[in-house]
């Protein structure tokens, strides 16, 4: 059964309390001249406690990553 057919279309109050998130990441760049650089990076983030049983929270734990090329003046 669907949420808003269990809850009649009510929207019920959450409370997060003290809870929240955690994360890791790691970060690093090297140069390709003087002047160029290349970056990239990684982090992992999970949620905690109440906000785990949040209704507008689908996963608890993402991953994301970025690369990229940076000039240096």
């Amino acid at each position: 059964m669907e949420e808003s057919q269990r809850t009649n279309g009510a929207i019920n109050q959450f409370d997060a309390d003290w809870d929240g998130q955690f994360f890791i990441g790691l970060s690093t760049y090297f140069h390709v001249t003087p002047n160029v650089r290349v970056t990239c990076g990684f982090r992992y983030v999970n949620l905690e406690g109440n906000l785990e049983d949040s209704p507008m929270i689908e996963h608890t734990t993402s991953s994301t990553g970025n690369v990229g090329i940076a000039y240096v003046f």
